[in-house]
């Protein structure tokens, strides 16, 4: 909704949805979580700066699950 409205704009709207996150808030909260079943946070510092950038533009208005590989680019 907030995208629609500001369609036309220069401010862009998206979404980040990495899933799971290893942080040591979580290890916490869920204990019995295995670490290597979730991921890695600094995976996805890429995708962070990719929506970001220029290039982000191509995901305006949208929820990006990017992969891990995906996240680094």
């Amino acid at each position: 909704m907030l995208a629609a409205e500001l369609a036309g704009t220069s401010v862009r709207v998206a979404g980040l949805q990495p899933g799971p996150m290893r942080t040591p808030l979580r290890a916490r909260a869920y204990a019995d979580d295995l670490a290597a079943d979730l991921r890695d946070p600094d995976t996805y510092a890429g995708a962070c700066v990719t929506l970001l950038s220029p290039a982000g533009a191509a995901h305006r208005g949208s929820v990006w699950a990017p992969s891990p590989v995906e996240g680094m680019a």
